[in-house]
């Protein structure tokens, strides 16, 4: 067999084997798109979560710190 045949014979079995993996380029093209927004929107409801609940705590605090003075100044005063 010479390395021309060798070669020929090479990339034939390649294809062959290879044949049930191949990937048509524009839909796995489309499938990055789609998972970079997913990741998009994923970080964006995360950060307006956090950003809800950060904004939920301090306004507890806030107004718990103003019921315990109106309560205190009622009983004190």
């Amino acid at each position: 067999m010479t390395k021309e045949e060798l070669k020929v014979a090479l990339k034939e079995a390649l294809i062959e084997e290879l044949q049930p993996f191949h990937i048509d380029r524009e839909r796995h093209y489309k499938d990055h798109q789609f998972l970079e927004s997913l990741q998009a929107w994923v970080g964006n409801i995360g950060s307006a979560t956090i950003k809800t609940i950060i904004t939920t705590v301090v306004t507890s605090v806030f107004v718990l710190l103003l019921f315990g003075f109106i309560f205190w100044g009622k009983r004190n005063f």
